[in-house]
């Protein structure tokens, strides 16, 4: 039986782990972490629910649907609110509701006759000749300014917290690059059925009790083969056998094993701390040069009676030129009402990111502040919060900026040049959570095991 070491216990780590006992694989997966998720962490305080990380997980995969299935987590679903649909984007400090069909975007305020006419003529505008545009060219260039400022600004704050003049249209969005590439237009390439055969109807959802209900479960099934609150003490590459060697210490007794293959699922700036050969350090230690974004997440609850307005939807984003420091808002008791006790609301802010790098340096009390401020000036809140909480994650998006593929160049050759090796992770395959969970179920398949 081909023994497999996994590093890390975080979404991708676990999911790996399991698709691979599943094959019927010999696995060992290490962390130094007592909890399994990485960042998929959920409190529960004073009648609140909180999550730390990712607070929704994009159900559009089949595979994924399947995996759910398999770990009997169906009943544990929660479905967004349909009332919580609605998503706004702040313009002139006023939340504007979002076009979501050619209709109301027609109808939309928050871009211009002159906006909307720029759009009409993107299918008429030649393909680029640069291979390795800023997000911010590839708009202006194909959808104007203005949708630049107040569409995808915003988006790139919400997803990345990065800034649209430095990301590589082509690695942070391809599926935004391939409808130009493969149609020649934004448009005419959003009208091309979809050749996906796993895409499923898209349904945002989360659990009864929080996100980390799911690298729990994965956890749990895959229990006999973790190692939490582990040391690897070396990671050695024996080129004569062709296998690998690590050393590792878990509740007090070292080890030594030995593996066919080793994934590592860790965050690229943490490759640095890993005990590898000094071959092998070498080889990797470019890519300690990728950039991540800082977050911090505040939640806030407060009784309903304290904020004039119904925040019906999904929440809101702030384009930068609003000139506020909070990137967005999550309505997330709208969405899942059962984030919060009855007569309460809960909102869940990010401020961070290339607007502000500095912030993991900042107090939680300031960080707080920060965010309170700017909701106080954009939802007219009366009253104070009934709770607050503030995480900062000073790493926690990779920016896939332009000039990125020299990273995943610099990936795809040591892999060749040590049999075996295998990384995974958000800095290569995608950040979002359903990329990261594929990236695991997906391992035997994508990464070519041996002795498989």
């Amino acid at each position: 039986m081909t023994n497999i070491a996994i590093i890390g216990a975080g979404i991708t780590g676990l999911t790996a782990a399991y698709a691979l006992k599943k094959k019927g694989f010999s696995v060992d997966i290490f962390d130094k972490s007592p909890v399994p998720g990485g960042v998929i962490q959920t409190l529960h305080q004073e009648g609140f629910l909180c999550e730390l990380g990712p607070g929704t997980l994009q159900l559009n995969d089949s595979r994924i649907l399947n995996l759910l299935n398999e770990l009997d987590l169906q009943k544990d679903i929660i479905d967004n609110n349909p009332a919580g649909q609605e998503r706004y984007i702040v313009k002139n400090a006023i939340p504007t509701t979002a076009p979501r069909s050619p209709l109301t975007f027609l109808k939309s305020s928050l871009f211009s006759a002159k906006a909307k006419l720029r759009l009409l003529k993107e299918p008429f505008i030649k393909k680029g000749k640069n291979p390795d545009e800023t997000v911010a060219e590839f708009i202006e260039r194909r959808l104007g300014q203005e949708f630049l400022d107040y569409a995808i600004d915003p988006f790139v704050s919400g997803v990345y917290a990065g800034n649209a003049d430095k990301l590589s249209v082509r690695h942070a969005f391809p599926k935004l690059y391939a409808l130009e590439d493969s149609a020649g237009s934004i448009i005419k390439g959003a009208f091309k059925k979809d050749k996906n055969p796993f895409k499923i109807k898209t349904r945002t959802i989360t659990f009864k009790k929080g996100m980390h209900t799911l690298p729990s479960k994965l956890a749990e099934v895959v229990k006999e083969s973790l190692h939490l609150e582990s040391t690897i003490l070396s990671i050695s590459f024996k080129e004569k056998d062709a296998i690998w060697e690590i050393s590792y210490e878990f509740q007090g007794i070292v080890y030594t094993k030995s593996y066919s293959d080793v994934i590592i699922t860790v965050p690229a700036y943490q490759l640095k701390d890993l005990p590898f050969d000094t071959s092998i350090i070498q080889a990797l230690s470019p890519l300690r040069n990728i950039t991540y974004a800082p977050i911090a997440v505040v939640t806030h609850a407060f009784e309903k009676k304290a904020i004039p307005n119904a925040l019906v939807g999904f929440g809101m984003l702030i384009p930068s030129k609003e000139n506020f420091k909070t990137l967005g808002t999550l309505f997330t008791s709208s969405m899942f009402p059962v984030h919060a006790p009855d007569g309460y609301l809960t909102l869940r802010s990010f401020v961070g990111g290339s607007r502000f790098p500095n912030i993991y340096k900042e107090s939680p009390e300031a960080i707080e502040n920060i965010v309170w401020n700017d909701l106080v000036a954009l939802l007219d809140i009366k009253g104070i919060p009934a709770y607050s909480h503030v995480h900062t994650w000073k790493n926690a998006i990779p920016q896939y900026n332009l000039g990125y593929q020299k990273f995943l160049t610099i990936i795809n050759d040591a892999e060749k040049s040590f049999p075996g090796l295998h990384l995974m992770g958000n800095y290569r395959t995608g950040i979002s959570l359903p990329q990261c969970i594929l990236s695991g179920l997906n391992t035997v398949e994508n990464l070519n095991l041996r002795n498989v």
